[in-house]
């Protein structure tokens, strides 16, 4: 569905993104994982335009972003940003309908959405009249992704949604994404630098250093299947909770059930 075929981004004499291609298919959840300063975070905002590449070229079901106008490409890219981006003296109901204000739906179709999506990130109705001061991090972020969400995009970019909050706060919303139907049938890319939450939530990943690809591949490849000495370095320190995370149940179920019989 993305294609990305040797992207630059430079800054001055330094490389931001460096080269770097790779292929995102349809439906799939992408976790681009990597140190600060990997350019993980500038390859996601090229993808809606925030940011231009210097050269090399994006395309999106085949068209190459740079023949549309970056405001029409937008409305078909949900984002999530790392902090509380709405806006602070509209309404949660009218931060939710921007996008479909944007594309003159109908204020019966809007209200439904609305409503819609404050049911599906679990935030009463009532909240549709409060204001982003009234909430907390954890409802911010809900609002954020129901804003994202509104107009139905079928590419969903999210850059650290979750570092901004506590443990507990992380953990639900964490396990709200995981659980939303919606967001199963979409193409997400997820920017990240915790190890743990690229693995439990993309089920596939992209190891970026210093503006290029390590390594692309799904979790249990990087961790098994390391391409080379860098990306078997940044995975060291968490090998352990790793696989735990990166192996079926069925599968860990299977090896101490032989286990036992042989003792037996």
């Amino acid at each position: 569905m993305i294609s990305i075929q040797q992207v630059t981004k430079m800054y001055g004499p330094k490389f931001a993104v460096d080269q770097l291609s790779m292929e995102i298919a349809q439906g799939e959840h992408l976790a681009l994982l990597g140190a600060s300063g990997s350019g993980k975070t500038t390859l996601l905002r090229m993808i809606n335009r925030l940011i231009e590449p210097t050269c090399g070229t994006i395309t999106i079901n085949g068209e190459d972003l740079t023949t549309q106008p970056a405001h029409l490409l937008r409305r078909d890219i949900g984002f999530v940003l790392q902090a509380n981006s709405l806006f602070p003296h509209y309404t949660v109901e009218e931060n939710i309908s921007v996008v479909p204000n944007l594309l003159k739906w109908d204020q019966q179709k809007t209200q439904a959405r609305v409503t819609e999506l404050l049911d599906k990130v679990h935030l009463p109705a009532a909240y549709r009249n409060r204001y982003p001061h009234q909430l907390s991090g954890g409802e911010g972020q809900r609002v954020n992704l129901a804003r994202a969400l509104a107009a139905n995009p079928p590419v969903l970019l999210m850059d650290e949604p979750f570092s901004a909050l506590d443990n507990i706060t992380r953990t639900a919303i964490r396990q709200l994404f995981k659980e939303l139907e919606e967001l199963k049938s979409k193409t997400i890319i997820m920017v990240t630098h915790d190890v743990q939450e690229a693995f439990e939530m993309g089920d596939s990943i992209a190891l970026l250093q210093n503006g290029k690809l390590l390594q692309k591949g799904k979790p249990a490849d990087l961790l098994y299947h390391p391409a080379n000495e860098a990306v078997k370095e940044f995975l060291a320190g968490s090998y352990l909770s790793l696989a735990l995370a990166a192996t079926p149940a069925e599968e860990i179920w299977q090896w101490l059930a032989d286990k036992n019989n042989k003792r037996s």
